[in-house]
């Protein structure tokens, strides 16, 4: 049944909640869920809780900043994915944006979500966890928080500020935004055509380790950059790459590392590289192939061993839909459309996950 779309019949084992209670929301008149608000439904909700919200035509919003959705408690919320054209019948669970609002929140993890802008309240809240999410021209402030994981993400022209013992990898960040962090890990990302003509728009790293990573930069500028605006950072077994003149010598100055290939081409199976100031975004940026070639100077030249790129490392890139790794309906017979009073209506159920 198409009106199906995503009823969760299993928790995943990772997430390691005992006895929490599960709450199920739906703002689409088509698949409904026990509650029509996500804000109520997170609202409702206790430390260790979880929230499956389905796919929808209409924007969830919420009850904080902005009309942002507030979280206040330690939850888990699982979303349907940004990108449905093959796997939710073209619908998306959308965000409206996220504010923390108490430092009770600390702990909580969201994955399968199109979400514009991240934003603690006037609060520190440390060990969040973004995982299989899109942002798109958008702002994840971490307010100096500790602990963040941004994981198999996708980031258009977004800002990933004030993170300090991060962990940001296996997303491709894409266009001109920044990525400013402290004493973080960086590791198997891709930062496609980074745009160097101003300053705000580069990899700002202080005391933090990269690896693995491929950067691609826009093909309009020429000369040698000097840097990324790191400081003390190590660099190792990554790429840098442009079609176009500037030349990128890693590490930067006033960096150390090793085993890194500068001016590089990765050799992906297929994508466009670089044209202009260019940012590739959904559904375009899916429509490539991020894998390297077996004849990439990145295959299995990782410092793990593995593939340079999101393909490679510990947290290898699942999909470019955002679908997270629930186990989901995807079809449901009725072997029996006449039951007899008092009889039993069969069916057939088949479910799949994405793991």
């Amino acid at each position: 049944m198409k009106n199906v779309l995503t009823l969760i019949i299993a928790m995943v084992g990772f997430i390691n909640y005992n006895y929490a209670t599960i709450r199920t929301v739906s703002n689409n008149l088509y698949s409904p869920g026990q509650y029509t608000n996500l804000q109520t439904a997170i609202d409702a909700s206790s430390a260790g809780d979880t929230v499956y919200v389905q796919p929808s035509p209409i924007v969830y919003a919420g009850s904080g900043s902005s009309n942002f959705v507030s979280v206040k408690n330690r939850i888990c919320l699982f979303g349907g994915g940004y990108d449905g054209r093959t796997y939710q019948y073209g619908l998306t669970t959308q965000l409206l944006g996220i504010t923390f609002d108490s430092i009770a929140a600390q702990g909580s993890y969201f994955c399968g979500f199109s979400v514009p802008n991240i934003r603690e309240n006037l609060v520190i809240v440390a060990n969040i966890t973004f995982e299989r999410c899109y942002m798109n021209s958008g702002v994840i402030n971490a307010n100096s928080a500790q602990g963040w994981v941004v994981r198999n993400c996708i980031l258009v022209n977004a800002i990933l500020t004030s993170l300090f013992n991060a962990t940001i990898s296996n997303n491709i960040i894409s266009g001109t935004g920044q990525t400013y962090v402290f004493n973080s890990s960086i590791n198997n990302n891709i930062f496609y055509n980074i745009y160097i003509a101003s300053p705000n728009n580069v990899i700002r790293a202080t005391n933090s380790v990269l690896n693995n990573n491929i950067f691609i930069f826009d093909s309009i500028e020429t000369g040698i950059y000097p840097g990324f605006n790191c400081t003390n950072s190590v660099f190792n077994n990554n790429i840098s790459y442009s079609s176009g003149n500037v030349s990128v010598v890693l590490p930067p100055v006033g960096n150390t590392g090793a085993n890194n290939l500068s001016n590089t081409d990765p050799q992906f199976v297929s994508t466009r590289l670089s044209v202009g100031i260019d940012s590739l975004a959904m559904p375009a940026l899916a429509g490539y192939n991020w894998h390297l070639k077996t004849s990439s100077a990145g295959h299995n030249t990782g410092a793990d061993g593995s593939d340079m790129g999101i393909y490679g490392g510990t947290f290898p890139m699942p999909n470019l839909d955002g679908v997270p790794p629930l186990p989901q309906v995807r079809r449901m017979d009725i072997l029996n459309p006449q039951v007899p009073f008092n009889g039993s209506l069969n069916v057939h159920v088949i479910g799949t996950t994405r793991n």
